[in-house]
């Protein structure tokens, strides 16, 4: 470690160009390099050029975060260029949040509508609540088995006739999950 760690640190950050936001991904490949080193300790005492197998690894571990981190940034970065620009969220505009609860109310009727009056009970517990199998259990009574193929049927039959309108509800669920935590 002592030996090889700063020659290894150097080496991360001209791959990286030397690009400050990059650093702490130097660093944890470094990391990484040395923690994989000490798992494979045996196969690695008898390597031949245990240097040239640091910077390989190092090679590796960098391409892959890099690849990582390139990847995300591209989904992530925004334009800001005129109408293509998407609306702010403004959590202070109480219009739309009405509309939002009316959307959000309105396509929990017609879910409600599809389900058995058995599985709405499950349906309010597992995917509006959060709760996990073992809890939705003892609270309805029924076996852990059959509280999940309960769920599996909902599933199903909402995927059949209301895809496009869970993929909302469920937008809509997790961000008042988000507002109100």
């Amino acid at each position: 470690y002592e030996d090889y760690f700063d020659r290894l640190n150097l080496f991360c950050q001209r791959v990286t160009g030397y690009r400050p936001e990059l650093f702490p991904f130097v660093e944890e490949c470094v990391q990484d390099v040395f923690h994989t080193a000490i798992k494979k300790y045996n196969k690695l005492a008898d390597h031949p050029d245990v240097e040239g197998w640091l910077f390989r690894s190092c090679i590796n571990h960098m391409n892959n975060m890099l690849k990582t981190y390139y990847g995300r940034k591209k989904r992530h970065a925004y334009s800001m260029d005129g109408d293509s620009v998407a609306e702010l969220y403004d959590p202070n505009d109480s219009f739309r949040l009405l509309e939002e609860d009316e959307a959000y109310r309105e396509v929990l009727e017609r879910i409600y509508a599809l389900l058995l009056d058995c599985e709405k009970e499950i349906f309010d517990q597992y995917f509006l609540q959060g709760h996990d199998l073992d809890h939705i259990s003892k609270k309805t009574g029924k076996s852990p088995s059959s509280v999940k193929s309960t769920i599996y049927r909902i599933r199903k039959r909402l995927k059949k006739s209301l895809y496009k309108d869970l993929i909302i509800l469920l937008l809509i669920g997790a961000s008042f999950l988000c507002m109100n935590k």
